[in-house]
């Protein structure tokens, strides 16, 4: 059961470092490209998808150019820190530290999923949540059964006889 935790988990590590680091390529190619021509990257022009929902307004103003660059830089940011929670959970030295920093990095790109309409976002968190909170509770009842086997086996005291 230990086994199947750890490869579970594992999976979902390494689709989570797969999934930030694809997403951090294409903000830093958004980024290089907003720097050299002060215009927003058009991956697929005339989709809805890279328009965002809540800031469309605000991209139009005269600090367009910082926002746009901010909202790509905080984006990349996230992708480093899940990139960097998939490293800690596949280690297992600091696993709890490793869940924290993907459950954040997750949640920091979901507003962006939902912001700039990204099809994909959504349903490739979902498998990596999924997996990292299966491979987590799996992890933990083996965890749980070793120490409750464990001490089942120590000698207990007679604490009657005086």
């Amino acid at each position: 059961m230990k086994t199947f935790a750890t490869v579970l988990t594992r999976i979902g590590a390494a689709d989570l470092a797969l999934t930030c680091l694809g997403w951090a390529v294409f903000g830093v190619i958004g980024v290089i490209h907003l720097v050299m021509t002060g215009q927003v990257w058009e991956p697929n022009p005339g989709m809805q998808s890279y328009y965002p929902r809540a800031f469309i307004d605000a991209t139009h103003a005269a600090d367009g150019f910082a926002l746009w660059l901010t909202f790509d830089l905080v984006f990349i940011a996230f992708c480093a820190l899940g990139i960097v929670g998939a490293g800690l959970i596949w280690s297992a030295r600091a696993r709890r530290t490793g869940y924290v920093l993907a459950a954040v990095a997750i949640a920091g790109q979901a507003f962006f999923w939902w912001a700039f309409v990204l099809p994909f976002g959504p349903p490739g968190g979902a498998v990596t949540v999924g997996l990292l909170v299966i491979g987590a509770v799996l992890q933990l009842t083996a965890r749980r059964r070793e120490h409750d086997a464990e001490a089942s086996r120590l000698p207990t005291a007679d604490i009657a006889e005086t």
